[in-house]
């Protein structure tokens, strides 16, 4: 596939006037550069958000952009949020890519041009991307989440790119060392260019296991950290026998799976995401760990959603 057959969709959103956000008409000279045929909606600005949530990682929020590439046969989605420093990847089958895996490609990448460079990526973030970087030669640090702590560790660390599961990508290897999504999407659209593969393709050697997305568990903000901690000692009687990582809430690691349990820095609830590498026992592990939750004052019904879809 030549890399001039490919067809790009952007997703673009901004709630207001900011100095230094790309306007419309700068998009446009953008996607003049890049080249292909690239398609935009949601060109108003409308604070209202009136089409969806503008967070472009939640699945339910980018449906009209997977839709419209399906119907359309696009190859690519990119979906901004409202201020434009965080990012969301559709691939070309209309799927939302975890943002660990986007992060994965961006850092490879810059491995080539970069042989000895240091990368951060926050707590919530897959097994699989900090073992690949690692088995590449790559200094992987582990970052608690939160882009100013992330901001504050690529500064201490002297790190050249960073990465949020929440679709927070750090440049700071020849560019400004803050969260630029389009820099980003720019960076990943050269990735596929290069290549010349569908991201279906690049991302297929690292879907290693089943995973959840970010949930969150809702509860009282007044007794969030009290309820983390009284968990956080449940949790370590039931896997005494595993990895404990506590740099930000609690990260188990086994063998085979881990789990991570956090404080939001933002909303009133606890944080939560499972990877298991065997797919069989993804479903069996996830239900202990909602059988722990339950007897906790904790409203667990997007996690019971997840696990009644799969």
């Amino acid at each position: 596939m030549s890399s001039n057959s490919f067809n790009y969709f952007i997703n673009y959103r901004s709630y207001c006037s900011i100095p230094g956000i790309p306007d419309y008409s700068q998009i446009i000279n953008i996607l003049k550069i890049i080249g292909g045929q690239n398609i935009i909606l949601n060109k108003s600005i409308d604070g209202n958000f009136p089409n969806h949530h503008p967070d472009p990682t939640i699945k339910k929020n980018i449906t009209q952009v997977s839709e419209y590439i399906q119907k359309n046969k696009f190859d690519l989605g990119i979906a901004f949020d409202g201020d434009g420093d965080r990012v969301g990847i559709i691939d070309n089958n209309g799927n939302l890519v975890y943002s660990d895996l986007i992060f994965l490609l961006l850092a490879l990448d810059l491995q080539k041009d970069k042989k000895d460079f240091v990368a951060v990526a926050d707590v919530k973030c897959s097994k699989v991307l900090f073992d690949t970087l690692k088995e590449n030669g790559i200094k992987i640090l582990m970052s608690k989440t939160g882009h100013s702590l992330i901001k504050e560790m690529i500064t201490r660390e002297n790190a050249d790119i960073a990465g949020e599961m929440s679709g927070h990508i750090f440049y700071k290897y020849k560019y400004y060392g803050y969260d630029d999504a389009i820099y980003a999407s720019l960076k990943l659209i050269k990735i596929i260019n290069d290549e010349k593969l569908y991201l279906s393709d690049l991302i297929e050697p690292y879907i290693k296991s089943s995973s959840t997305p970010e949930i969150k568990l809702y509860c009282e903000e007044s007794i969030k950290f009290k309820l983390l901690n009284e968990i956080i000692i449940k949790l370590k009687k039931s896997y005494q026998k595993d990895t404990l990582i506590d740099i930000d809430g609690i990260r188990i690691e086994s063998k085979d799976f881990w789990f991570l349990i956090r404080a939001s820095n933002t909303q009133n609830c606890l944080v939560f995401r499972l990877e298991h590498f065997k797919k069989k026992q993804f479903k069996e592990e996830l239900e202990n760990l909602i059988s722990i939750f339950n007897k906790f004052d904790l409203d667990i019904s997007e996690l019971n959603s997840f696990h009644n879809a799969i």
